[in-house]
């Protein structure tokens, strides 16, 4: 080989899973078949489809031995979540649909931090009373002290649970 002369490389072929028929329009497929033949045949397939689309997919099926497993919180997560939630009914119902929802959602995220904690033996006063003030200060026109004073009370009962 001299230098002018390019190596050309061939990617390797793909190797074919499923034998090549040629597609044939649906006429010649049905060209045999009566009228009648046809429309029933044409009702068959129809009402296949419409099962498979009623049908939900096997990704989207969860077996219901599951879903207990999914929703059920252990009984520490229910007891942090229990004090999380104490003296805020008020506050909570005020807020905009929006908002409770996304102040639900971050106090079941800091109940899941703070149980994790927990289990990891690294829960702290102090790390705890920071997870719940960051949480506490999403509730909109609330005194800052107050905001604080809450955090320290929640923090002191959530450690008692771990005791």
């Amino acid at each position: 080989m001299d230098s002018n002369t390019k190596r050309i490389e061939r990617a390797p072929e793909t190797p074919k899973l499923l034998p090549e028929v040629p597609l044939t329009p649906a006429l010649e497929v049905n060209k045999g078949l009566s009228e009648t033949e046809r429309e029933q045949l044409r009702s068959e397939v129809l009402s296949s489809i419409s099962q498979q689309e009623r049908m939900p997919s096997a990704s989207a099926v969860i077996p219901a031995a599951v879903i207990p497993a999914i929703s059920a919180k252990s009984e520490i997560r229910q007891k942090i979540e229990n004090v999380l939630e104490e003296d805020l009914k008020d506050a909570y119902f005020k807020m905009e649909p929006e908002l409770q929802a996304k102040f639900k959602h971050e106090g079941e995220q800091t109940a899941e931090k703070i149980e994790d904690l927990f289990s990891r033996g690294k829960a702290t006063a102090h790390k705890i009373f920071k997870l719940v003030l960051a949480w506490l200060k999403l509730i909109p026109g609330m005194n800052k002290l107050f905001i604080k004073q809450e955090a320290k009370i929640k923090a002191d009962r959530i450690m008692g649970i771990k005791k």
